[in-house]
């Protein structure tokens, strides 16, 4: 009987394990049937995109050989290009020598003789000196009508004028009185002792050197100079004399029909 008993029970046991296997096979193939509907719907859009992207491939390729500029055309564009450049740089260099020529200013210096030149002590624009001697009224209209660097031109005052003296009492510093800016341009400002003390109480005794010595700009070297200034004498019977600086010996005096040079000054 217990043996009958056992067996009956194997049988049993065998069932469920039969069921159960049955079962989970049965699941298995539909999660694998699920499995291989999902694949093939993602190979499917995969294929179509793909053939839409080959399709968008195929269109930018014709578009881009029917638009694609020919080697010529590309040499003409180029060519095009480098005289565009050139030209370019033809107007730069033009440019660049007009404003050189016009409007650029050298730093004053007596051995370079380039002109227009600018003191940098004063920040005084000094023009070049004129070709030719002339009176005083000639002198204020060379200045006037002057077209240099593109500057508006002026004869210096006196003042002004003598900031280009160096080495002698007439110098902007020194104790020479003459000056429009202290109102003082009478002959009572004047005296042999400051205002040309190379000369020893007499115009005959004057030294003078003409190695340009006494001036800033050279003035003075090779020849005798003297500068007008726009300054007029105070006197009543002087009222036609002005203001004016030699270089060669460094002192101020005044005249009218007297000839001298115009060097021009512009701010």
């Amino acid at each position: 009987m217990r043996n009958n008993n056992n067996s009956g029970e194997l049988s049993e046991d065998k069932l469920d394990s039969e069921h159960i296997s049955g079962s989970a096979q049965r699941t298995q193939g539909v999660i694998g049937r699920k499995l291989s509907k999902e694949n093939q719907s993602q190979v499917e859009e995969k294929h179509d995109s793909d053939i839409a992207n080959d399709k968008t491939d195929d269109k930018n390729s014709i578009l881009t050989s029917e638009y694609a500029p020919s080697p010529s055309y590309n040499k003409k564009v180029r060519i095009r290009l480098i005289f565009v450049a050139a030209g370019l740089w033809i107007v730069i260099i033009i440019c660049f020598m007009l404003y050189q020529q016009f409007f650029s200013v050298y730093e004053c210096d007596a051995d370079s003789g380039r002109f227009p030149c600018r003191d940098n002590s004063t920040e005084y624009v000094w023009s070049s000196r004129s070709p030719d001697k002339m009176d005083w009224n000639h002198a204020a209209a060379y200045c006037r009508n002057l077209e240099e660097g593109g500057y508006d031109w002026r004869l210096p005052n006196i003042d002004e004028l003598r900031t280009l003296v160096k080495n002698r009492r007439t110098a902007s510093d020194g104790d020479c009185r003459v000056s429009e800016k202290n109102n003082c341009l009478a002959s009572t400002c004047w005296n042999w002792e400051t205002c040309a003390e190379a000369c020893e109480n007499s115009w005959k005794k004057c030294k003078e050197y003409y190695d340009g010595r006494y001036s800033k700009l050279g003035d003075g070297r090779g020849e005798k100079v003297w500068l007008w200034s726009s300054s007029k004498r105070w006197e009543w019977n002087k009222r036609d004399s002005a203001w004016r600086v030699g270089f060669e010996s460094g002192h101020v005096d005044s005249g009218n029909t007297d000839r001298s040079y115009a060097r021009c000054i512009s701010k």
